[in-house]
């Protein structure tokens, strides 16, 4: 408890509360205007909230398309870590759009994108619109196609693993993949506090063929203490909800991951999920599905046999 509370003192004493400036093309055009080049089809999508005033601020949102020449399988709902963008994940997503699958995503509140700030956005809610429970049930519901299977696909990382596992216990998912969730955070993540890329994945991209377009924003938990501190929360509380066995979860977990504890969140799985599958590559670290070549197509691999069996 005392590292906890080392960790929110510190957090506060260098809080960040600039709102991030939005994307060029969103000033210029705004909500009204979409995006649909291939693969993407992306729009703005103005989102209202309250703080101490209320606001609007703009959510970069859409999906990655389905591959068009294969039967539609359904759709994939994709929640991103913290400081990552739903643009930095496009051979995953192309993996499971050749399968024929429609992958949604969006970018949080100050991250990729978006308009805002990570410090006014909570992790899960079932009301508040702050949170990354409520924004993913709407973009979810906006962008589906409708027809064909209608299971709740999820796939969560890190972040966005934690808000994934909260929507299982919730009831909102047929079929969930945890990618290194964030069911037990490190306190001091990163390089000492710092997101970076060399602490995410071990791949060095060589090829010139790196995912990551768009940079790492907040690149720091320090930066945004009110999210980070409402993390923790959520994880502590996470550790004592379970999942019911008709939900089907597979969960990914990196021996090298300098942001959560691979053998606590294994623990949390088989006590209060223990129906979950749970693979563990010993050298990954913590963007496993960006990770070097073997680790990445291993998991896509699973990922797409996961799917498919239910």
């Amino acid at each position: 408890m005392k590292y906890f509370l080392v960790f929110v003192f510190l957090c506060n004493l260098t809080q960040n509360f600039a709102l991030d400036q939005h994307n060029l093309f969103e000033k210029l055009y705004g909500v009204s205007k979409t995006i649909s080049s291939s693969p993407w089809h992306i729009e703005s999508v103005h989102w209202n909230i309250k703080t101490l005033v209320s606001k609007t601020v703009s959510l970069r949102a859409g999906f990655f398309k389905e591959n068009d020449q294969v039967p539609f399988k359904g759709n994939i709902l994709y929640l991103e870590g913290l400081g990552d963008s739903m643009l930095n994940h496009d051979p995953y997503f192309k993996i499971l759009s050749d399968e024929g699958y429609r992958v949604i995503s969006f970018d949080y509140m100050g991250q990729g994108g978006s308009e805002g700030s990570m410090n006014d956005t909570r992790l899960y809610d079932k009301v508040d619109k702050k949170s990354i429970s409520v924004m993913a049930k709407f973009i979810y519901q906006r962008f589906k196609r409708k027809e064909g299977d209608q299971k709740v696909r999820l796939i969560g990382w890190s972040t966005g693993g934690l808000a994934s596992y909260m929507l299982a216990v919730e009831g909102w998912a047929d079929q969930v993949v945890l990618i290194a969730p964030g069911l037990a955070p490190k306190l001091i993540v990163g390089d000492k506090f710092k997101i970076t890329m060399g602490t995410l994945t071990s791949a060095q991209y060589l090829d010139n063929k790196d995912p990551h377009v768009d940079m790492i924003k907040p690149n720091s938990p320090i930066k945004v203490p009110f999210f980070a501190s409402n993390l923790i929360a959520t994880s502590l509380v996470s550790s004592k909800k379970t999942i019911g066995s008709h939900i089907k979860g597979l969960v990914f977990t990196g021996g090298d991951d300098r942001y959560v504890f691979h053998k606590r969140t294994k623990r949390l799985i088989n006590k209060n999920a223990s129906h979950f599958e749970i693979y563990h590559y010993s050298k990954a670290k913590h963007e496993i599905h960006n990770e070097i070549k073997e680790t990445r197509l291993d998991l896509y691999k699973k990922t797409i046999e996961f799917f498919n069996s239910y």
